[in-house]
């Protein structure tokens, strides 16, 4: 499977891309009833310390939680997930909506810590307004990020997938060719006696059935992981070269055209 079918794939089979309509409508629907919240039973601290306090503790927290959504997006050169960003572009970078919300609730903030007005007046929607966006931010932030890692972990599950079916592929072809190895050395030693005495008097014969017994447990399964490859690989290799010592033997030569192919 190529990587652009894995691109395909990921893109118009994703569970996560088709829901993520709702979560954004659900998050608004959320922050209409923050806002109703807000306007109806938060009362605004009378006292100039007490209110100075709330703004400064608003005000850190939402410069720090930008900072934090912002880092949280920064390419990761050379991982895996920075290839699940390279599909994924749209997710893959800041919300500016996200942004956009941080920011205003952080000089919403910045401005009342400045002045610290009264709660008198229009002055009460201010911080109201500062607390609404500083909502909106946290909740669009939380579904940004959820619809992300939920995308990645996706990928993963995809790719997971790929690899697996990659190594199924290239195991059966090895379990092949050491069978077409094993059967061309078989058929040379009961075909040639010089052969045969040369592979028993450097007990070729006996490693040969040994490595053959150790592919075998391979045919019973469908599914290889990279240790099973490297293992079957390794094999092969030996395989291979016993039929290389053979193709050197002069008696081989006297053989048919077809026992002749090169493996």
């Amino acid at each position: 499977m190529t990587t652009l079918s894995r691109k395909n794939t990921y893109r118009n089979q994703s569970p996560h891309i088709q829901k993520s309509r709702w979560l954004w409508i659900g998050a608004v629907l959320l922050l209409v009833f923050a806002a109703v919240l807000i306007y109806l039973y938060v009362q605004i601290p009378a006292d100039a310390g007490d209110r100075q306090s709330l703004v400064t503790t608003l005000f850190f927290f939402s410069g720090l939680f930008l900072v934090i959504y912002l880092a949280s997006f920064m390419p990761g050169i050379g991982s895996w997930m920075q290839r699940a960003r390279d599909e994924n572009k749209e997710l893959s970078r800041p919300n500016g909506f996200v942004v956009f919300f941080w920011v205003v609730a952080s000089f919403l903030h910045l401005g009342l810590l400045f002045r610290t007005p009264s709660p008198e007046g229009i002055v009460i929607y201010l911080y109201q307004a500062a607390m609404f966006f500083t909502v909106g931010g946290f909740l669009f932030g939380l579904v940004h990020y959820f619809q992300f890692y939920s995308q990645l972990k996706f990928w993963h599950k995809q790719n997971q997938w790929a690899r697996e079916m990659e190594n199924r592929h290239r195991g059966n072809r090895i379990l092949q060719e050491c069978l077409q190895c094993e059967q061309l050395i078989r058929r040379t030693m009961l075909e040639d006696v010089e052969v045969a005495q040369m592979m028993r008097w450097n007990g070729l014969d006996e490693q040969v059935q040994r490595k053959m017994n150790e592919i075998v447990l391979y045919f019973k399964s469908d599914r290889f992981s990279p240790e099973d490859i490297e293992k079957m690989t390794a094999i092969y290799d030996w395989l291979k070269n016993v039929v290389l010592i053979i193709e050197q033997h002069p008696y081989f030569r006297k053989m048919k055209p077809e026992n002749q192919k090169s493996v």
